[in-house]
């Protein structure tokens, strides 16, 4: 029953953690092209923005799976060749006279600090490079208007869609830096323009 309540403590702590993630990842995102991303977000966006994020990018959550199985196996690994001389010297060496339990417990420790910081750099990756890379393409008018946004009153105009929420669109028209946000209600329909 012990363990149980331990997991969901964790999980919850971890799912805290992704969320604030997500948060950071969008608030830089945004920031590079001039907008308060939490000025536009419901309750809905912010809960559910890590897991987007995640799925969007199918080979890096793939890498983040395949990191994640490999570092929750080391823990295993190094606990039972602790008494090995480089596994003393290098890693337990301010730590000599741990029981077995302990050894477990420090490098399991070890391992969910490298892993948080590890989704630090993954969200904090994301959110610069894919920021300045759309702040540069929009300076550089660099942009493909590949999707055909069609208005409520019947106008349709082809635009480059930046990203989309539960409220609003971010987009921008040929011809116009500025980023354009409309709320979801004001769009009759989107049409992916294949290039």
């Amino acid at each position: 029953m012990k363990t149980l309540e331990e997991l969901q403590k964790f999980i919850s702590f971890g799912y805290l953690y992704l969320i604030l993630m997500g948060l950071l990842q969008e608030s830089l995102f945004f920031n590079q092209i001039g907008i308060n991303i939490l000025n536009y977000s419901s309750i809905t966006d912010i809960l559910v923005s890590p897991i987007a994020i995640l799925t969007s990018h199918p080979i890096l959550l793939l890498a983040l799976v395949v990191i994640s199985a490999i570092l929750f196996t080391i823990p295993n690994y190094l606990s039972k060749r602790s008494h090995k001389n480089w596994i003393q010297k290098s890693i337990l060496k301010n730590k000599p006279n741990l029981n077995e339990t302990e050894t477990r417990t420090f490098f399991s420790n070890l391992v969910i600090v490298f892993f948080l910081t590890t989704l630090l750099c993954f969200f904090l990756g994301i959110g610069l490079g894919m920021g300045e890379k759309i702040a540069e393409r929009i300076a550089n008018n660099k942009l493909e208007y590949n999707t055909k946004m069609t208005f409520g009153d019947g106008n349709s105009e082809n635009v480059y869609l930046i990203e989309t929420n539960s409220m609003y669109y971010f987009y921008l028209t040929k011809g116009n830096q500025n980023v354009k946000i409309a709320p979801i209600g004001t769009i009759k329909n989107l049409e992916l323009i294949k290039n």
